[in-house]
């Protein structure tokens, strides 16, 4: 929408014309925002607002700034609320006519329908969830839709969003339904519709299988990406290695991390990084920290360490591991998004911390530092002999002592 009308009345009347045109049934579904969320991080980068605007009222005239608005989760919220409420009034019968509306909103999900006179809402407990994001929450829906309607009918997925064609080729081959994706803007003349069904048969239902995995391992909305490897390389990868697509596969199956699994994946990293005949991250990390900073010069051994670069290594192990356990509890969510609760794992037990009512990033556990390396800088650090020394010529300072030589 480019042009706004004046009040949310209005606004709700547009946005109800357009989807009531789309099909026989449209199914509306919204992301519901909950603290502590997995998602902290990523809203926070989105600088989403956690106050703001609220929806009070039909003629209520909308904010000049409607797209900053949309950055408030209580504006979101309350807009969306007032949409579930506003569209059961009988005035837009006509709209719905012979149509079906599903609108999850929240933990609950309502359907809309009329006889050209009255508006019927009815609460459908069938579609009830736990569903945080929408992005899940489609495949939710279309698990419903795949019970209810014959076989062969076309669902139209109206998304850009990489990480929904993920979920939905991860479920191509599981229902009889033909499955498309509207991607993109028509004004900007690259709208397209992406064949869901035949993308996945094209991939194979291995990969298929693995790419959830694969893509929450390498950077999404809920996980941090490594520095300059993005997509291309990694997933060609995995499209060469069937023992990388057994076990990218097997992450998110169940709560634990098998050890094969978490070796396959570690050299799977070795060969991201350039290194496919090692298998060890830290052997990586070394051999590329010496090609890349070792001394050219013996009388300076440590001339090439300023410009040194930590983000060109590969995770080290224990920040690989949580990484790992992140990737788990992400591909858990989408590998469970045909369930009411697809969440069933605790954060704080994979890659996260609780701090203050929000979930942010745990990269690794145990010392930061090796212990011989603690040792070195510990012995550097000079220390007064006598404490008490120290404490009288503190004494001093605030005293009348005259003899202050030793005060500095």
């Amino acid at each position: 929408m480019t042009a706004f009308p004046s009040t949310f009345a209005e606004i709700a009347k547009v946005i109800i014309s357009r989807l009531s045109g789309l099909s026989s049934r449209v199914d509306f579904v919204c992301d519901t925002y909950r603290h502590p969320s997995i998602k902290d991080i990523e809203r926070t980068s989105r600088s989403a607002v956690v106050g703001g605007f609220i929806v009070s009222g039909r003629d209520q005239r909308r904010p000049k700034e409607f797209h900053k608005a949309l950055r408030s989760e209580s504006f979101k919220t309350s807009f969306l609320v007032f949409l579930s409420e506003e569209w059961a009034r009988n005035e837009y019968a006509p709209f719905l006519n012979d149509r079906c509306l599903y609108f999850g909103l929240e933990d609950k999900c309502y359907r809309f329908t009329s006889d050209q006179e009255t508006v019927s809402r009815i609460e459908i407990g069938d579609l009830a969830c736990k569903h945080e994001e929408a992005d899940t929450r489609i495949i939710w829906h279309l698990h419903h839709i795949a019970q209810h309607t014959e076989d062969s009918q076309n669902v139209v997925i109206r998304c850009s969003d990489t990480d929904v064609l993920v979920i939905l080729l991860n479920y191509a081959g599981k229902y009889s339904l033909n499955v498309w994706m509207d991607v993109r803007l028509s004004s900007s003349n690259n709208r397209r519709y992406i064949e869901v069904n035949k993308l996945g048969s094209v991939l194979g239902q291995s990969i298929c299988d693995a790419l959830p995995a694969v893509h929450a391992f390498t950077g999404c909305d809920y996980t941090a990406a490594c520095v300059c490897k993005g997509k291309v390389r990694p997933f060609s990868l995995v499209e060469k290695s069937t023992l990388f697509q057994k076990e990218f596969a097997a992450l998110g199956e169940s709560q634990e991390v098998t050890p094969e699994t978490e070796s396959t994946i570690e050299s799977f990293v070795c060969a991201m990084y350039g290194k496919p005949g090692l298998c060890d991250v830290e052997s990586v990390r070394y051999s590329i920290f010496r090609t890349k900073f070792a001394p050219t010069d013996e009388a300076q051994p440590l001339g090439k360490i300023k410009g040194a670069d930590a983000t060109l290594l590969p995770p080290s192990k224990p920040v690989k591991h949580q990484k790992l356990l992140r990737t788990n509890l992400v591909s858990y969510i989408w590998r469970h998004a045909h369930k009411a609760v697809p969440l069933e794992l605790d954060p704080t037990e994979n890659g996260w911390l609780e701090d203050d009512g929000y979930f942010k990033l745990k990269w690794f556990s145990g010392p930061q530092l090796p212990t011989d390396i603690e040792r070195v800088l510990s012995e550097s650090v000079d220390e007064p002999d006598d404490t008490d020394e120290v404490e009288l010529e503190i004494d001093d300072i605030d005293g009348d002592d005259e003899d202050c030589s030793n005060t500095d």
